[in-house]
């Protein structure tokens, strides 16, 4: 059936908007205003696509007119897509019921392609704007085919790290600070396939990687014990802070931030000496990712 894929989509759609209401907070009092100025020629198209997703029915009427909506976006994508992806996240961020909700999957579906999502949303990913912010991570949550029990696909924002790494580019801090948020051990084999090429001069961070890894396994499979949600020193295996101290003292960025990021999620493994180092390290978002950590207090 011809709609079958949007009311898929719709069905998607009721969960984003679910989803976006739950996460946190209004944009405080004097919040800067939101980096995207609305297209009104954009935004009208994106809302006729809203009403016939709204009044969609199995009529050969019904079909047309969601077609001519669909068509009516391909000439905005091939000028520019990326300001069609930030269009979209102005409407999104601004749907009131589900048809318009689902406007962003639609699109996304018919009209883009996931590389053009990175590139739009990655200077928006640290945005102090934070109903946008959501929309933002909805978008992430769909690049990253996120999924409960599964670590994210961050194969897209590879590619744009390695295109950044070859072209001497500054990689977006928000794009690094939210893949090193979400899952640092993901984030670092992105930086690590997307910018080294040698194999060999892989291996230590893989490795680093691994051997972390490894301990965050067997905590969450019960073959590490926690007391009270930290592992105790005693039980951390030999081979980790080592690996640690080798990431810290690298001179790649993405290493140290490795680091701080690991060790903000896992109090247990923060010592006193690699948060002293870090805190003066030249990396702004390092610095940012080690401030929230404190030393887990020696066990009495």
């Amino acid at each position: 059936m011809f709609l079958a894929k949007p009311s898929r989509i719709i069905v998607f759609a009721f969960v984003m908007l679910m989803t976006s209401a739950s996460r946190s907070g209004e944009p405080p009092e004097g919040q800067a205003a939101m980096p995207i100025v609305p297209d009104p020629i954009v935004q009208a198209r994106l809302t006729e696509l809203g009403k016939a997703v709204h009044d969609a029915n199995d009529s050969e009427r019904s079909k047309e007119r969601f077609l001519r909506a669909i068509v009516a976006l391909h000439p905005v994508a091939r000028k520019d897509r990326t300001e069609l992806v930030r269009q979209l996240l102005w409407f999104h961020t601004h749907a009131t019921d589900i048809a318009d909700g689902a406007v962003l999957p639609m699109v996304i579906a018919y009209v883009l392609q996931k590389g053009d999502l990175v590139h739009a949303i990655a200077p928006l990913l640290d945005t102090p704007d934070k109903p946008l912010r959501r929309s933002v991570l909805e978008v992430a949550d769909l690049i990253e085919n996120a999924s409960p029990g599964r670590g994210p696909d961050f194969g897209h924002y590879r590619d744009v790290i390695g295109a950044s790494h070859h072209f001497s580019q500054e990689i977006e801090p928000g794009l690094a600070g939210h893949m090193f948020e979400r899952s640092p051990g993901d984030a670092l084999r992105a930086f690590v396939i997307g910018t080294i090429e040698d194999g060999e001069q892989r291996k230590p961070f893989l490795w680093a990687g691994h051997v972390v890894d490894d301990m965050l396994w067997k905590v969450q499979n019960g073959f590490i014990k926690q007391q009270s949600g930290s592992v105790k020193p005693e039980d951390i295996p030999a081979d980790v802070p080592p690996q640690l101290e080798l990431m810290a003292a690298r001179p790649e960025w993405w290493a140290r931030l490795y680091v701080a990021a690991i060790m903000a999620q896992h109090k247990e493994l923060a010592t006193p000496e690699l948060i002293t180092k870090l805190r003066r390290d030249d990396n702004e978002l390092v610095r940012k990712f080690i401030e929230q950590v404190q030393p887990t207090p020696p066990t009495p």
